[in-house]
């Protein structure tokens, strides 16, 4: 008798991956707060507006950092089944994005912080490692479609540039927590690198 995971149809873990990386994006605006006619004057809204810098940065920086994530997050559309190893493991990768919100309030409200800088950084570095375990072990455990068109190696590579920024990140941030999250706005452009040309070091054998 099979696990009652091994039932559980793969849309249901994308319909809640989906559901989950819409609210997590809306939240991220929620660190930026307008302010109040009662509580600042007119000629006092330029000043304000630009103490808001880092909080926007921030909230760019994540929004675009999720939109990825959730980007490369189709090659879930390619897994067939799934067993309780895989769902569990899904939903500790979909905690570490629940996260991000408090992440980047954290840096948003206190970015001179080393503390705050290391705790988006560890976020950031665990939202990598479990995508990788997530997609390495589907693709042991021979969940994935067959005769897929295209190079699934670039949903190992992702993941491992994310660690390897995270690291970097967490390293600087001990040095100097200033304009360290920066880096991570290679992500996008590794990204679109992998999209057209995969590294010739592959985990996977090429797709038949």
């Amino acid at each position: 008798m099979g696990s009652i995971f091994s039932k559980i149809p793969t849309s249901r873990l994308e319909g809640l991956t989906d559901g989950i990386f819409a609210v997590a994006m809306t939240i991220l605006v929620l660190s930026i707060e307008a302010p109040s006619p009662e509580n600042i004057g007119i000629t006092d809204v330029n000043t304000y507006i630009i103490s808001l810098i880092p909080k926007i940065s921030m909230y760019f920086i994540s929004f675009i950092l999720l939109g990825c994530f959730w980007l490369t997050h189709h090659s879930f559309f390619l897994i067939e089944k799934i067993d309780q190893t895989l769902v569990w493991t899904s939903i500790l990768w979909l905690m570490t994005i629940c996260l991000i919100p408090f992440s980047v309030s954290l840096v948003a409200n206190f970015g001179t912080s080393m503390y705050a800088e290391l705790f988006f950084g560890i976020n950031i570095f665990f939202i990598g490692l479990l995508y990788f375990i997530n997609i390495y072990y589907a693709y042991k455990k021979d969940f994935f479609k067959k005769n897929l068109d295209f190079n699934i190696n670039i949903f190992l590579w992702f993941p491992i540039s994310i660690i390897i920024l995270s690291i970097i990140d967490i390293v600087i941030s001990i040095i100097d927590p200033s304009f360290t999250n920066l880096f991570y706005l290679l992500i996008p452009a590794f990204l679109i690198m992998l999209s057209n040309s995969v590294p010739k070091i592959k985990f996977f054998k090429d797709n038949d």
